[in-house]
């Protein structure tokens, strides 16, 4: 019908190991679906997948591939524009996770989530909130004659962001504005470092004489105690702003996370064996 909630196909199954809809393509090559919903509504669904049961390690909808260039679920949205999405996961749990990808193999180059964006200005991965994880944060660079080359990120015990540049003491003094842009994203009304190195031809003592939320001035003289002229390099730290009090937090064990996996998997590998004899008739 052209109204009211109608489907095309329905089905529906009460067995403990049943399918509501089952869809297997034989065929060896061309571009099969086992199953191809397709929806003409400004609000429909291709395919919908409800699992009412509230217990055990049910799926909505899953999706399996046995080849070797096989993707288990696809999600394409074509719109040239828009904000659409090719596959979207949403938990409402206090414990849930929206997507989760698990790369099993010991071995290998292997992701357990990968994203790519193909324009200059995109995000391979975006998230909001934060993001933790037990292995490196990493930047892949290529060198012209070493190859690609990894590059990690150097941690704190605290949130910080830094700024870096150079100044000029004139008369053994020179006082440096504070990018206001950087200002406005740390709190320099808490106490901020500021890192010097002498830039010449002599050796030069510097020190910081005065720190303000806008700038902070340096002073310096040579060996012999003459006022310093030279130019110098400085690395200024403060605490992010809103994230002062961040300091070493208490994580969760990753442990239990790693049982959590297993578990599912021991789930999904009795699912996959019923699977098999679906597809199989065995």
């Amino acid at each position: 019908g052209a109204t009211s909630d109608s489907w095309g196909v329905w089905g529906q199954s009460a067995s403990s190991a049943g399918r509501g809809v089952y869809g297997k393509a034989t065929s060896a090559v061309g571009q099969t679906y086992g199953v191809r919903g397709d929806s003409a509504s400004s609000d429909g669904k291709g395919v919908y997948g409800y699992a009412y049961s509230t217990t055990g390690s049910t799926y909505g909808v899953k999706g399996q591939s046995d080849s070797p260039e096989g993707q288990g679920v696809l999600g394409y949205a074509t719109a040239a524009s828009g904000s659409t999405i090719g596959v979207k996961g949403e938990s409402d749990s206090t414990s849930g996770i929206g997507v989760m990808g698990f790369a099993y193999a010991s071995s290998g180059r292997n992701y357990g989530v990968r994203g790519v964006t193909n324009s200059p200005s995109g995000y391979g991965v975006y998230y909001v909130g934060g993001l933790a994880g037990t292995g490196t944060k990493s930047a892949i660079v290529e060198t012209e004659d070493y190859g690609w080359r990894t590059l990690y990120a150097v941690e704190s015990a605290g949130n910080y962001f830094e700024d870096f540049g150079q100044g000029t003491l004139t008369g053994g003094v020179g006082t440096v504005s504070i990018d206001p842009v950087f200002a406005q994203t740390v709190n320099l009304g808490e106490s901020y470092q500021v890192f010097l190195t002498p830039v010449g031809d002599e050796p030069v003592l510097l020190f910081v004489s005065k720190k303000t939320a806008t700038s902070f001035t340096v002073r310096g003289v040579t060996l012999d105690g003459a006022d310093a002229q030279c130019n110098f390099d400085y690395r200024l730290v403060a605490k992010r702003l809103g994230y002062e009090d961040l300091r070493l937090e208490p994580a969760d064990d990753p442990r239990l996370a790693l049982a959590e996996v297993a578990q599912t998997e021991r789930v999904d590998e009795g699912t996959a064996d019923k699977d098999t004899v679906a597809r199989t008739g065995e």
